[in-house]
């Protein structure tokens, strides 16, 4: 009996946590699934600007609460090496940016269809960085 109860708990403990995972990933899909909705019913340019600019600022804002998390989880020196990640990545992210500017808007000779597709690549960085923490922080708080 005395067993019983703790395996209650873990189980409780574990289920909770899959839980809040799992509505975690299907928000995180959701931008995805909101942004591929808002193109269909405003499929202009400048209704997939605005559509593609919601999304980035989505994934800028999950970008941001993963990286507060993962630095609640770490030591100094991961704070630090978390910092240091950070900040070459915003440097990187701004040449990547630049690149994008240069070949939709310069190099192809521009037009209003290659707004949205260097925004969308963009996005994508954005993206990827915020993918790449949260598996930092999940891997610190998987609790194997």
């Amino acid at each position: 009996m005395n067993i019983k109860i703790p395996i209650f708990v873990l189980l409780l403990s574990l289920s909770s946590s899959f839980y809040a995972f799992a509505q975690e990933n299907d928000d995180l899909k959701n931008i995805d699934k909101q942004l591929g909705t808002c193109i269909d019913e405003n499929p202009t340019t400048m209704g997939s600007i605005n559509c593609i600019d919601k999304a980035t600022a989505q994934w800028d804002k999950v970008l941001n609460k993963y990286y507060g998390l993962l630095k609640s989880k770490l030591s100094a020196e991961g704070k630090q090496s978390l910092l240091d990640a950070q900040r070459e990545w915003i440097k990187m992210r701004d040449k990547e940016f630049a690149l994008i500017d240069q070949i939709y808007n310069v190099e192809t000779g521009g037009g209003t269809m290659y707004i949205p597709m260097a925004l969308s690549a963009k996005m994508e960085i954005v993206k990827a960085r915020a993918l790449a923490l949260i598996d930092f922080y999940d891997t610190l708080t998987a609790g194997y």
